[in-house]
């Protein structure tokens, strides 16, 4: 199998996220880049301002993962729902 992201072959330690398949190292990244956004929705939560989440997930910021858009909503707002409580 080829990592959806960087091409790379991997045979084992991937991620499935959808229909996508992530090395190891894009896995790794994906899960630091959702727990970043989650972190700025959660500070903004806290400050008492209003979490603007196409601010906060933009194509820029999204970087190589812009493929990957709708997952990293689901997953940010899903971890963000859990902590926020």
């Amino acid at each position: 199998m080829k990592c959806s992201i960087c091409g790379k072959e991997v045979k084992i330690g991937y991620t499935i996220i959808g229909n996508r398949v992530l090395c190891r190292e894009c896995g790794t990244e994906y899960d630091e880049l959702v727990a970043e956004l989650t972190a700025e929705l959660l500070e903004a939560k806290i400050l008492g301002n209003k979490p603007d989440l196409k601010k906060i997930i933009n194509e820029e910021r999204l970087g190589k993962f812009k493929p990957l858009k709708a997952f990293i909503k689901r997953d940010v707002l899903t971890s963000y729902i859990r902590h926020a409580k």
